[in-house]
């Protein structure tokens, strides 16, 4: 259970796989601060 699990416990987007993406999607714009969105994901779909 990484920092964004704990962080997020509670989220609930209607279905559990939209749950995970949006706690992988915040960690990894977490990991790069400074970039663009697009630029944090290397312009490809999460």
């Amino acid at each position: 259970m990484g920092w964004a699990d704990a962080e997020l416990q509670g989220i609930d987007l209607g279905d559990k796989r939209r749950d995970r993406r949006a706690i992988r999607r915040i960690e990894r714009l977490a990991e790069r601060l400074t970039a663009s969105i697009p630029g944090a994901f290397n312009g490809l779909a999460p």
